[in-house]
């Protein structure tokens, strides 16, 4: 690869894991960048999946040492996330990918109008233990979001940020950490699927890994330090950002 544009790519990657460790989103930037430099799509989100793996890991261990985990439904929404990554993985489809993209444009744009007038959601935890319905829906929940990831990727790790703070009653900080926690299982299950196929450059993962690693913990750090408004400042942002590339991608095919 050229000098010039490898350098591009692993400052694209270090920036999108500093952002990404508190809203997720990292694989909007990433991926378009591996394109221009030329790697083939299914090679492109193979390695950067590997990648993710080891910076997710990241901000994963930062918050754990600083944000209060409960462990108790984990495990369960761990499950649903592994399922859904091998799902997604294996899954073979033809999808129209410019209706995809509006949905998930006017989605985000209509969250961040959100979170705009509810200004204290997300601030605080809620103090009511999920019920079993609500566990199973969850459930769900994950399940799909896992497969959308293994797919697609994009924005995977911001709906679940969104579903863990509106549904769940986490606060933005808490659902950093859970979805940093939750997302990496789904990762790891579809990297093993990604390696079997043959479809990563471990030298080209290897760099990003260094870099997206660091990124990862400088912007786990600057979550934790800042706290939740910091947090849902750059969700605004990355919505508001996220939404108008994608409507351009489709308006003008970038």
């Amino acid at each position: 690869m050229d000098p010039l544009l490898l350098g591009a790519l692993l400052a694209t990657v270090f920036f999108a894991n500093i952002y990404a460790s508190s809203v997720g989103g990292a694989s909007l930037l990433i991926l378009p960048m591996m394109f221009l430099a030329g790697i083939p799509a299914n090679i492109a989100v193979g390695t950067n999946r590997l990648h993710r793996v080891f910076a997710t890991g990241t901000g994963a261990a930062k918050y754990l040492k600083n944000v209060k985990i409960d462990f108790r439904h984990l495990w369960f929404y761990a499950i649903s996330t592994a399922i859904g990554a091998v799902v997604g993985a294996f899954i073979v489809v033809s999808i129209d990918k410019t209706a995809l993209e509006l949905i998930i444009s006017i989605f985000l744009l209509a969250l961040a109008v959100f979170f705009l007038v509810k200004k204290d959601f997300g601030m605080k935890e809620k103090k009511e233990k999920p019920v079993k319905k609500s566990l199973a829906f969850t459930g769900i929940a994950m399940f799909a979001i896992s497969v959308y990831r293994s797919i697609f990727g994009s924005a995977a790790g911001t709906f679940l940020r969104v579903y863990l703070v509106v549904k769940d009653g986490l606060s933005f900080l808490q659902a950093s950490a859970y979805a940093s926690l939750i997302a990496n299982i789904g990762n790891i299950f579809a990297v093993i699927i990604f390696g079997w196929a043959g479809i990563i450059d471990y030298w080209i993962a290897l760099y990003m890994i260094i870099v997206g690693s660091a990124g990862s913990y400088i912007g786990a750090h600057l979550a934790i330090k800042k706290g939740n408004e910091f947090v849902r400042k750059i969700f605004l942002l990355l919505a508001i950002i996220t939404s108008l590339r994608l409507i351009a991608g489709i308006a003008f095919g970038i």
